[in-house]
């Protein structure tokens, strides 16, 4: 080629535009980085989230009685007692064996089990946080990003809480981000029943036979729940078909309503209103935009699918992960990056969400130490009581060695055959368990309504007597601030006459 030659290309090269950097990331994230860790703009947004769930537990300590549950499986499998909530009896009443597993870790580390699971769960987050802002390009849509993951309710209490919400979370987006995702996919359904979506999601943008790899760690773990517990599903999808009842048409319809309630639920409706008008009128626009239109978006619509068609209860937590994805799908439709004045908007919601979350957080907490917390640390301390029946048993079981039987059945295998969705079910429970300590709610216990679910305690007058007759009032413990509602402000602790002496009054 001749010189001439030369510089005609010299000038044809240099006509052309400039390859987009390496370190903007476009919304199909490449398979491979060469070196992730170089972006500042993701590490801002996942310190921001980590900043924010540590100021949010150290203002509030809060924690999620679920979590403690799981915390009591993983202390007993730590000690030697196999998966049993009480030692001797075998029950899947954990949802995440994965979780189970972390927390046996954290017993024999002597960790304290509020600080291992939430610092997990809060790790977990910052993980996320950083993989998502990965697949997000614009400045403003990682602003966005940032404030969200870093307030929005759901997301903050079931990460501080100690959930394991926060490793599924971590699964589904680094599978949407192609980090790992086979492991990531593989990992999902020992973190959740409800992995296995995450799995098929897999297999079907996969479609190849190496995919199928995932499947084998769920497939494994079911057989072995099988051979251990009679059935490859938890207690709690049992339990609450048969405590909470009712037709599949009205467990539809309330979740419909829960979810018309974005992002909040129940109390204080003058803040609560403020809250829906703003960040759900802007991440519905923005998730329906074009870029929002992803696996994202529609495992989250396919998550929540799963809740209805399944007849599971309506539970805030439950939608922690739809939420995560659904707030990922509409910054990555990069509508924010040429309309900063709607980011800006959501940076101020997301601080008012924070301030409504941390003072909610502080109040649910000094709630439940007043209340379950108090009354569990009666019954540990209260002569002879080897064994107690409540309803709120995460809290119970943690403080209180002995055998812990609980009224929706979620830990307790023989509870079914007790329960039904017959009247008089609390009756035949005590009556078949022989309980030696009652926790009760008195506006329900002594009015003869249900706490949960839709069958009453008692039969009749008679079978109420019966249960006075056998156990004395002990003692009171409520929560009288403005917070409280009044059937969750107060628990009563009864225990067995032959244990409480003349101390006890008749109920």
């Amino acid at each position: 080629m001749t010189h001439s030659g030369h510089g005609a290309k010299r000038r044809a090269d240099s006509a052309r535009p400039p390859a987009r950097r390496s370190s903007r990331l476009a919304p199909g994230w490449p398979r491979r980085l060469s070196n992730p860790f170089t972006d500042g703009g993701a590490l801002a947004v996942a310190a921001t989230v980590l900043a924010s769930r540590v100021l949010y537990l150290l203002l509030t300590r809060f924690v999620l009685d679920d979590a403690l549950i799981t915390a009591r499986y993983g202390r007993n499998l730590a000690h030697g007692l196999g998966l049993a909530f009480n030692a001797g009896e075998p029950s899947y009443g954990f949802t995440s064996p994965a979780w189970v597993a972390l927390s046996a870790v954290g017993t024999l580390l002597h960790a304290d089990p509020h600080a291992w699971l939430g610092g997990l769960a809060i790790a977990c987050d910052a993980a996320t946080a950083y993989i998502a802002a990965l697949l997000v390009v614009s400045l403003w849509g990682r602003v966005a990003l940032a404030a969200l993951l870093a307030a929005w309710p759901v997301l903050v209490t079931s990460s501080v809480g100690g959930m394991e919400t926060s490793l599924l979370g971590l699964c589904a987006v680094a599978w949407w981000g192609r980090v790992r995702p086979t492991e990531a996919a593989a990992l999902a359904p020992l973190v959740r029943p409800e992995g296995w979506l995450l799995v098929l999601a897999h297999l079907l943008r996969e479609r190849r036979a190496s995919a199928l790899v995932a499947v084998v760690p769920g497939l494994l773990w079911h057989g072995a729940a099988w051979a251990m517990f009679g059935s490859p599903l938890p207690l709690s999808a049992e339990a609450k078909r048969i405590v909470y009842g009712g037709s599949r048409w009205d467990r539809t319809v309330s979740w419909i309503y829960h979810l018309g309630q974005l992002p909040v639920h129940e109390a204080r409706p003058w803040k609560s209103a403020m809250v829906v008008a703003s960040a759900s009128l802007w991440l519905t626009a923005l998730a329906c935009t074009r870029g929002g239109r992803s696996w994202g978006l529609g495992l989250a619509l396919g998550w929540i699918a799963c809740l209805i068609l399944a007849g599971a209860p309506v539970f805030d937590w439950y939608l922690a992960l739809p939420y995560l994805l659904i707030i990922v799908s509409a910054c990555r439709s990069e509508v924010l990056g040429r309309w900063r004045v709607g980011a800006a908007f959501l940076v101020l919601n997301a601080v008012f969400l924070f301030v409504w979350v941390a003072q909610d957080g502080i109040d649910q907490r000094r709630l439940l130490d007043r209340t379950w917390r108090d009354a569990a640390g009666y019954v540990a301390k209260f002569p002879g009581a080897k064994s107690v029946f409540a309803e709120a048993v995460g809290v119970l079981g943690w403080e209180f060695r002995g055998a812990v039987y609980d009224e929706i059945g979620i830990v307790t295998p023989r509870l079914s055959a007790f329960r039904q969705t017959s009247d008089g079910w609390y009756y035949r429970a005590v009556a078949g368990l022989r309980p030696d300590a009652l926790i009760v709610r008195p506006l329900s216990f002594y009015r003869n309504t249900p706490a949960a679910g839709v069958a009453n305690p008692f039969l009749d007058e008679s079978q109420f007597q019966e249960i006075g007759r056998e156990y004395a009032e002990m003692a009171d413990f409520r929560d009288t601030t403005q917070y409280a509602a009044p059937g969750g402000a107060w628990v009563r602790v009864l225990v067995r006459r032959d244990l409480a002496g003349a101390q006890g009054a008749t109920p």
